[in-house]
Formats: C-alpha cells, structure tokens, sequence
C-alpha cells in the first residue's frame, strides 16, 4: 500500500514538474487570482490534450507494426516517453492545427 501511495505521489509531482517547466507557471507575474486560475486550468487542459494526442498516436504506430512487415524503418510514435508529449505537442502544433 505505502508504495502504491508513493507511485501515485511521484506521478502527481511529475505532473506538476511538467507543468511548471512546459507552461512556464513557475514564473506567472500577476497576483489577479482569477488569471493564475485561468492559466493553470488551460495548461492542464493542454497537457491532458497532448496525452490524449500521444495516447492516439501510440495506437496508430501499433496498428502499423502489426501491418507493415518493415516497421523498423519508420519512426515509432510509441519512442515518445508520455511525460514528454507535450513537449511533442508544442513542437508539432503547426501540423496539429493543418
């Protein structure tokens, strides 16, 4: 119990280390506490986004390996750690949006 309890801790940390350092909310310069709540809520909202993108791309590059005999060649969408998918997802948001 006391490791599962920490497993879920570290996640939770993580998931704030990501928001800090990707959303930059380590370095909001306003006291309005109506604009802190904002920005929290849509970086959270982003990044539960880009996990879900992540999440689709894995199935498709799965769905690939299982048809093409070659998949070696091509680049594994399932290579992305999930921690860094929004990292990915900020990178690719031209393609995103196209």
């Amino acid at each position: 119990d006391i490791a599962q309890l920490y497993r879920a801790r570290w996640e939770v940390e993580l998931l704030f280390k990501e928001l800090k350092s990707r959303f930059r909310l380590d370095e909001i310069n306003t006291t309005d506490p109506y604009i802190i709540e904002t920005l929290i809520i849509m970086a959270a909202i982003s990044l539960m986004i880009s996990r879900v993108i992540v999440d689709e791309l894995h199935k498709l590059d799965a769905k690939q390996r299982e048809v093409a005999a070659d998949a070696d060649s091509s680049e594994s969408a399932s290579r992305l750690p999930r921690r860094r998918c929004s990292l990915a997802i900020e990178r690719h948001a031209h393609l995103i949006q196209l």
